[in-house]
């Protein structure tokens, strides 16, 4: 089976909530930035209630905005730079991603680097309407698109991997 569609910047931004959503450690540490946040929105009513000088309005502006930039910013800015790398690394500012499912691995393909992984380094599949993402062991994902399966389909590679289709 395999498994074709071409990456774009505007593809790989939508990127950065995809594994920002399906990651506990990115849970937690959005819940851990939102009481920042939270910490910084306090001071400003203590600073309001009590009077405050200047240190204190400052701690509490600078707690918001980290809280803002961490949560809201900060995965489309490295996703921005995590494209630009390679496509100064690929020379093309759009390739096309082949991932092919054989009987020993699945090959990933990206304009002409190649990766190769193993079954058994497989943890977890989710699905996310057309969107497939598959875990390894690495911290890495591979993602495939159920319509763009140029050889087999979804349900056929879903049932190769062991998954249970929806």
């Amino acid at each position: 089976m395999k498994n074709e569609y071409k990456i774009t910047k505007k593809l790989m931004m939508t990127w950065a909530n995809d594994l920002y959503l399906y990651s506990p450690v990115n849970i937690f540490l959005s819940v851990l930035w939102y009481i920042i946040g939270a910490c910084g929105l306090l001071l400003i009513i203590i600073n309001i209630a009590f009077g405050a000088d200047f240190i204190d309005w400052f701690l509490s502006i600078i707690f918001i905005l980290l809280a803002v930039f961490k949560l809201f910013f900060s995965r489309f800015i490295i996703m921005s730079r995590r494209y630009n790398i390679f496509s100064k690394t690929y020379g093309v500012s759009e390739w096309i991603r082949t991932t092919e499912f054989t009987d020993n691995e699945i090959i990933v393909t990206d304009h002409n680097s190649i990766n190769k992984f193993r079954y058994a380094n497989v943890n977890k599949i989710k699905e996310k309407n057309n969107l497939v993402i598959i875990f390894l062991d690495s911290n890495l994902v591979i993602r495939i698109y159920k319509n763009a399966f140029v050889e087999g389909s979804w349900d056929e590679c879903a049932k190769m991997l062991g998954f249970a289709v929806k």
